[in-house]
C-alpha cells in the first residue's frame, strides 16, 4: 500500500508535530516548568520517538504498520495533553500563564500540539481506511 500521500502527508505532520514540541519544551525550560519522570518517559516515548519511527516506516514496505503507529502516538497524545495543559490545575497548565512572549509560547503550542496530533490522527486513519 505505499503510497507517497500518505508518506508526504504523514512526514509533514510528524515534522511540524515535533517543531512544536521542541519549541513548547524550550518554553517550558524558560518558564521553568518542569515534568516528572514519568511524564518525560512519556514526552520522549510517545510523542517523539513513536512518530519519528512513524515517519520513517511511512517511506517503506511497513507504511501500514508506520500509519498505525502514527494514529496510535498521535491518539496517545490527546488526553495527555489535554489533561496536562487544560484540566490539570499547576504550572503546566495552559490557561494558567501569564504575559509575556514565552508564555504565549507555551499556550500557542500547547494548543498546536492538540491540532497536530489530532491532524496526525485523522490523515493516518484515513489513508489505512482508504487503502486497505
Amino acid at each position: 500500500m505505499k503510497t507517497r500521500h500518505a508518506a508526504a502527508l504523514g512526514t509533514a505532520i510528524v515534522i511540524v508535530y515535533l517543531l512544536t514540541i521542541f519549541t513548547h519544551g524550550a518554553a517550558h525550560a524558560r518558564l521553568a516548568i518542569e515534568i516528572s519522570a514519568a511524564q518525560n518517559y512519556f514526552v520522549w516515548g510517545v510523542m517523539v520517538i513513536a512518530p519519528l519511527l512513524a515517519l520513517m516506516l511511512l517511506w517503506t514496505s511497513l507504511q501500514r504498520i508506520g500509519l498505525y503507529l502514527l494514529v496510535l502516538s498521535m491518539a496517545a497524545a490527546i488526553p495527555f495533553d489535554l489533561y496536562f495543559h487544560f484540566v490539570a490545575s499547576g504550572p503546566d497548565n495552559a490557561l494558567q500563564q501569564g504575559s509575556g512572549p514565552w508564555p504565549a509560547t507555551f499556550v500557542v503550542t500547547a494548543y498546536l500540539l492538540l491540532l497536530f496530533a489530532v491532524a496526525g490522527v485523522f490523515a493516518g486513519a484515513w489513508f489505512l481506511r482508504s487503502h486497505p
